[in-house]
């Protein structure tokens, strides 16, 4: 694989450069995603959306169960908020241990709603 060193300030001190392959851009997370983003304000409380509890993520593939729905209203509070294309992942012990995570595909509505114990990086912004 073709790389390149670039200095990294971004990163601890004690590692100033880092190989990265050509074509790649060094930046903060913080920067790219937002974390456990909210569904856009203004949605009608009965808009159907996935409903996604913990045994909905798979352990052995990134399939996501989008079988069961719920009307936006009863899960628009006290769950976490994702859309179609976001990744969902664990961030609890045994759970992200085991590997659960998936990419959303397929949500009703295009928008989903699931057990806080997964961390949704969603994409923010256009980056190079």
């Amino acid at each position: 694989m073709n790389t390149k060193r670039i200095k990294a300030p971004l990163v601890n001190s004690s590692q100033p450069e880092v190989d990265l392959p050509v074509g790649w851009t060094l930046a903060r997370l913080q920067d790219i995603v937002e974390i456990n983003p909210r569904h856009p304000k203004g949605l009608t409380a009965d808009l159907k959306v996935t409903f996604v509890p913990m045994p909905a993520l798979s352990a052995s593939s990134a399939a996501l169960n989008t079988e069961s729905e719920r009307p936006l209203g009863s899960v628009r509070t006290g769950y976490t908020h994702f859309a179609d294309g976001d990744v969902l992942f664990a961030k609890i012990t045994p759970c992200m241990e085991n590997g659960k995570a998936a990419v959303a595909k397929g949500l009703k509505n295009g928008l989903g709603c699931g057990t806080t114990a997964t961390g949704i990086p969603q994409t923010c912004c256009e980056f190079p």
